[in-house]
């Protein structure tokens, strides 16, 4: 019997890749859209209130979730193909249980906590909602669950894509 090795992946140097990936653009089209934001707000005669200074700190908690769940989502398809057809219905299921269309306050007392863990786009959506519709500071206990489910999420992600990356090559 042959000896299975684990395939080697080589090093690169990313950084000369970037800019000619869609990254690039989107970063692009990020600055104008930023650029363009006071020009809306200067048209609609409304400056954001003093609780938006939140909304950096709520889309970085986005960002972090959302890179945690591409790479788990990601080290796991190589495996389970059939996870990239199914893909479609797990993010409209996602959709349905994040409080987008009702309000937290919606969601069972006793349950709350539990959805903000679970669901860490739940917290950043709530607290989008208060500061920039109700000029409120988000509710901190959920931004801070947010914030560590989101953490916690993105260790695992990367753990596992490490544990499961040996087989890429011979899974692929």
């Amino acid at each position: 019997f042959k000896q299975k090795t684990a395939y080697e992946i080589p090093k690169r140097d990313w950084s000369s890749d970037v800019c000619s990936s869609d990254l690039c653009s989107s970063g692009v089209d990020a600055l104008a859209s930023a650029a363009l934001t006071p020009l809306l707000f200067l048209a609609a005669g409304r400056w954001p209130s003093p609780t938006a200074y939140w909304v950096p700190v709520l889309v970085l908690i986005l960002i972090v979730f959302t890179v945690a769940i591409s790479i788990g989502v990601s080290a796991v398809t190589v495996y389970v193909r059939d996870l990239r057809s199914g893909m479609p219905l797990i993010m409209q299921l996602g959709l349905f249980l994040t409080p987008i269309l009702y309000p937290i306050s919606q969601v069972p007392a006793r349950f709350r906590t539990i959805t903000m863990v679970v669901n860490p786009i739940a917290g950043v959506v709530e607290g989008l909602r208060s500061c920039l519709f109700y000029d409120r500071a988000p509710d901190l206990q959920y931004t801070v669950i947010a914030a560590v489910a989101s953490v916690v999420y993105l260790i695992g992600a990367f753990l596992l894509f490490k544990r499961l990356e040996t087989g890429f090559a011979d899974v692929s």
